[in-house]
């Protein structure tokens, strides 16, 4: 069966993914991954009220991991886009050092 995964990470939207049954978490979180700009991701499903990035979950199919064919996960970035984040820093310091 096919199974469409819905993907949503704050600030960049929702993806719609479909996979087989035959499909690994792993493969779900890798092209999450992939269309999300290459950001490491932490997935939490909404259902099962757990986070899927376990080893022991990555390795399952999606029907071991007992996915529904509709399954909703929630994004989060484990780590920000470094160049990004070195960025706000900078200016964060600046505005900062006018204040003191």
């Amino acid at each position: 069966s096919q199974f469409t995964i819905r993907v949503t990470l704050r600030g960049k939207g929702t993806k719609m993914f479909n996979f087989l049954g035959g499909n690994t978490v792993q493969d779900v979180i890798d092209k999450a991954e992939m269309d999300f700009d290459h950001v490491p991701l932490r997935l939490f499903d909404q259902a099962s009220h757990r986070t899927i990035n376990s080893d022991d979950i990555r390795s399952q199919t999606l029907i071991q991991a007992g996915f529904s064919t509709r399954t909703a996960l929630i994004a989060e970035a484990t780590r920000a886009n470094p160049g990004a984040g070195l960025g706000q820093g900078a200016a964060g310091m600046g505005v900062y050092g006018t204040h003191i």
